[in-house]
């Protein structure tokens, strides 16, 4: 995990930034916070090779994550999803906002081969592993929530939050961390005091009834 935090944590994030401002609401009516971006980045931290295909919630130029905005499509607006562009649109509009935990993919692993550190695509990290990251970054979290309700003007405590991921529940309300002292204090508004999964089959039905049922839809 040490050289994760080190290859990882030092990747360049303003391509996710530059992407998700376009779509930020005038005032943020609700957020949701995910686990991380989607691997690979926009930029191999090893190489420096840029990867035109690389994806995120807010990228609707690729398909990289075509299925996660289908299924907040399906829950926040009970429809299915047309045109990627015009769902972040309205998104925006209706005072949607989604970021995540930690600012950089944390769910490839990474091995030390002959003295080298190698990216293997194809396998995951462990969810134990995932939760002690996004502990690890709770601070930055925190920074990244402020920043984005600065340039909305919106105040923080106003703003209905959803935790989605069990990883992203248990490193942030389970575990002892800033983000969770914030909540005791009142002054983040998390609705969800349960685990709310990540909308993929078979879990995609229980995410999309969780989030309407939390936010009264």
């Amino acid at each position: 995990m040490k050289n994760y935090r080190e290859i990882f944590g030092n990747i360049d994030t303003e391509y996710y930034r530059k992407a998700a401002e376009r779509f930020l609401p005038e005032k943020i009516r609700v957020l949701f916070i995910f686990e991380s971006p989607p691997f690979p980045p926009p930029v191999d931290p090893i190489t420096k090779i840029e990867n035109p295909g690389w994806s995120y919630f807010y990228r609707f130029e690729t398909k990289g994550s075509n299925n996660l905005r289908r299924e907040v499509c399906r829950a926040v607006f009970n429809k299915k999803i047309f045109d990627h562009k015009s769902f972040l649109n309205e998104f925006c509009e209706q005072g949607y906002f989604l970021i995540d935990a930690v600012n950089y993919p944390i769910n490839r692993i990474i091995e030390e081969n002959k003295n080298k550190v190698k990216i293997n695509s194809k396998g995951d990290v462990d969810n134990k592993e995932r939760e002690e990251i996004i502990v690890s970054e709770a601070n930055n979290l925190i920074k990244t929530i402020e920043y984005w309700a600065d340039r909305s003007k919106t105040k923080i405590s106003k703003i209905r939050t959803l935790l989605v991921k069990v990883s992203v529940f248990n490193g942030l309300i389970v575990s002892d961390n800033s983000f969770r002292q914030k909540c005791q204090n009142n002054e983040y508004n998390v609705l969800n005091d349960h685990q709310i999964p990540f909308p993929m089959v078979p879990h995609n039905k229980k995410f999309i009834a969780d989030v309407r049922e939390l936010l009264n839809l």
